[in-house]
């Protein structure tokens, strides 16, 4: 779609990087960089189960900035339309943004997301905010191997941190919408995974719509789950740091079933039972 009357704002490199695979997501530093999924109980035996990676609707995260576009935005507008020269342009100006603000509003319902911390350790903040029971586990991988177990159509990249009240997106960008939060989250150091289905039929549309899913009596309820190598994907498994002996050996028993990786932390003391 062709936009008039605007000077198109530049994606400065974020990250330490040669190339981006594409534009609004930036690598990060490096391809073996550690990553992390913090997940109760419930969502771990899905993941082995179902051999799939859960991937939430946008709107579905928790977050009601998620996908949305930041009142900031509307600064570089206003700076666009004091500098247009005649009312034609203020005009096109004006109808630019209304557009590109109603296909942010729609896009956001179709953007499918899954959300991993960056870090070499655990993080004592992540267990708190994103597990409800300390019987939980932490699942790493690198980017590298998430990158070459999903589709190709599936974007990952680095997610930025911005004030949302005073600061806008650095492009025109939709996939901008969606791969920046607010600086309140800026702890988490998320490295995102975002899947969305392409109109142009050639770009996978069938293979995309395979792996949508809703609930039988909720059209409203629906996630995108690829198929996904587990054994591949999970690197290392690690226990919240006070769950319980009698977890410990569940996770380990379903790992020993599974072929995973024995679990980096899963010494105790079996005469001992928390």
């Amino acid at each position: 779609m062709k936009f008039e009357g605007l000077e198109p704002k530049i994606i400065e490199p974020l990250v330490m990087n040669e190339q981006y695979q594409h534009p609004a997501f930036p690598k990060p530093a490096q391809n073996g960089i550690k990553i992390w999924r913090y997940m109760d109980i419930s969502k771990f035996e899905w993941l082995i189960e179902n051999q799939r990676l859960f991937m939430s609707v946008a709107y579905k995260l928790g977050d009601p900035l998620e996908g949305t576009e930041p009142t900031g935005n509307d600064l570089w507008w206003n700076n666009q339309s004091r500098n247009a020269t005649t009312d034609r342009q203020k005009q096109i100006i004006k109808a630019n943004q209304e557009k590109l603000s109603k296909f942010g509003s729609v896009f956001r319902e179709h953007y499918y997301v899954s959300c991993w911390h960056i870090n070499e350790n655990e993080n004592n903040r992540m267990w708190c905010e994103y597990t409800q029971s300390k019987d939980s586990v932490a699942i790493q991988t690198n980017y590298k191997t998430l990158r070459a177990l999903l589709p190709k159509y599936v974007e990952i990249g680095v997610v930025r941190y911005i004030d949302y009240n005073n600061e806008s997106l650095p492009s025109l960008n939709m996939f901008e919408y969606i791969t920046h939060k607010h600086v309140d989250f800026c702890f988490e150091r998320e490295l995102r995974a975002v899947a969305f289905r392409s109109p142009v039929k050639e770009f996978d549309s069938d293979c995309f719509d395979q792996n949508l899913f809703e609930k039988e009596d909720s059209s409203q309820f629906r996630v995108f789950a690829p198929k996904i190598d587990i054994k591949a994907l999970v690197c290392g498994i690690t226990f919240h740091p006070e769950a319980s002996n009698s977890f410990k050996r569940e996770i380990i028993d379903i790992s020993e079933r599974n072929s995973l990786v024995v679990p980096n932390n899963s010494l105790f003391d079996i005469n001992n039972d928390q």
